[in-house]
């Protein structure tokens, strides 16, 4: 995008990515450690335009994400292609700096709220949850993406059974929850601050270790497929890499992996049987394609099941609400998948959402991410007088693009949630109200992360 600089008087194009980013799978003499290193021009020079310097620091910074990916993942997860063509995608809905009436700061302490609500979910174990990190990073290629994220046509599934199991498995624990948070409150304020390891004894405490419901590396994705006739038309088939031939390359590894066979792609098509209870999926002959986690992340870096989890509620929900006489099949899913989301929600009833500036100042507090976890509990946020909408009553928002080039993030929306500031802090304000119901702010917070509508619905018009 070209822009002018009124310090010199020029209209200045952007200078291109000086290199493409490497694939350490396929270069032999590019260890993977230095794919977290990017070769982007500065932008520190006081000479460029601020509108230059600020899609040039947008370019950066998704480059970076897509190269933290290739260091670990190297192939799509869905295709197990290492083609040079791939997006970094986020799992959770990302905030960016969309209006023009929005500072990077604003940005920031949107980000922050829902990170901090979500670590306290305990989305990513004990870590404190990041919508920029690997856990809430898919490495796909840029159709992928597109099928997943723009047009919603396809959902990664852990399976009914999974979902039935990590639903009696929540019940169990946000029942001991409950107990644990309503001792903790049951003393005056004088006691509770003397209990120097507060903070620890009110924490969610799921099991994620190697042999648990929750740990995601143990799951088998099913790609289900919730427009048949849009992903896959005229009986087209989608090209995977066999799950069991998808070998990686570890870091500081001198050799890459043998090259594949062809013999070692599968041709995959919707698996559609209206006698089956099972919902449309990607498959060859008459078995799905199941994918399971093959990186060499750090244990505290693999996907976040949660996260999964909320992404597959969003789409089901958004099939449901324009689906309404759609494949039974796919609604008996969302229902389920709607009944765990809401329990990945659950709040003790006596939870301090808001907490006290005497938590806060507890001297014992070992878990860091915890105590970050409270920060910007200390007090309720005022909505902001006036509107952020445009005349014409839509969002505002700058339209360079940025973030949807090949080597970014793709196709997630260049536009807002469709909420302005005030009503974010409405949203925000009433999540932390105790007298939500747990359906009621799983609702409350799919609208923070999807808009006024909970979920993101395709961009197109189905075919029949």
């Amino acid at each position: 995008m070209a822009s002018f600089n009124e310090s010199t008087g020029r209209v200045e194009l952007p200078p291109p990515v000086k290199n493409r980013p490497k694939n350490p799978l396929r270069a032999s003499d590019y260890d993977p450690i230095a794919t977290e290193r990017g070769t982007f021009t500065e932008i520190d020079s006081e000479s460029l335009a601020s509108s230059y310097r600020r899609e040039l620091q947008s370019k950066r910074e998704a480059n970076t994400l897509l190269y933290k990916l290739l260091r670990t993942d190297q192939r799509a997860f869905l295709s197990g292609s290492a083609a040079n063509i791939m997006q970094a995608t986020h799992i959770v809905n990302t905030i960016r700096r969309t209006k023009k009436t929005q500072t990077v700061e604003d940005v920031k302490a949107l980000k922050l709220k829902i990170e901090t609500r979500l670590t306290i979910l305990e989305f990513t174990g004990k870590k404190r949850f990041n919508l920029d990190s690997r856990p809430n990073l898919l490495l796909l290629q840029i159709d992928e993406h597109y099928a997943l994220e723009k047009y919603g046509l396809i959902a990664f599934s852990p399976g009914k059974a999974r979902v039935q199991e990590l639903i009696s498995k929540l019940k169990d624990d946000n029942t001991e929850w409950d107990t644990r948070v309503a001792m903790a409150m049951a003393t005056s304020m004088e006691e509770v601050l003397q209990q120097t390891n507060f903070l620890r004894r009110i924490e969610r405490n799921l099991d994620f270790s190697a042999s648990s419901v929750y740990n995601a590396g143990t799951v088998e994705w099913e790609v289900v497929v919730l427009y048949p006739n849009d992903f896959r038309p005229d009986e087209q088939v989608f090209m995977a890499l066999d799950p069991r031939k998808r070998t990686i390359r570890h870091p500081k590894t001198r050799e890459c992996p043998p090259a594949l066979r062809r013999e070692d792609w599968i041709e995959c098509s919707v698996l559609d049987d209206p006698s089956s209870c099972d919902p449309p999926r990607l498959g060859h002959g008459n078995i799905p394609l199941t994918l399971s986690l093959s990186n060499c992340r750090q244990q505290d870096e693999q996907i976040s099941l949660f996260a999964m989890i909320v992404n597959l509620h969003s789409k089901l929900l958004a099939y449901k609400h324009t689906n309404h006489s759609g494949d039974q099949r796919l609604l008996e899913l969302a229902n389920c998948v709607d009944n765990l989301v809401e329990l990945i929600f659950h709040i003790p009833p006596r939870y301090p959402l808001v907490v006290p500036d005497w938590i806060a100042m507890t001297k014992d507090v070992e878990n860091v991410d915890v105590k970050m976890s409270q920060s910007d509990f200390g007090g309720a946020s005022r909505p902001r007088v006036g509107s952020d909408r445009d005349s014409d009553g839509s969002v505002g928002s700058d339209s360079d693009g940025s973030d949807n080039d090949s080597y970014g993030n793709g196709p997630e929306p260049t536009y807002s949630t469709g909420l302005t500031q005030s009503e974010y802090d409405i949203l925000f304000d009433r999540h932390d109200s105790p007298s939500l119901t747990d359906r009621q702010r799983q609702r409350n917070f799919m609208q923070i992360l999807y808009g006024p509508r909970g979920a993101t619905f395709p961009s197109f018009t189905c075919s029949p």
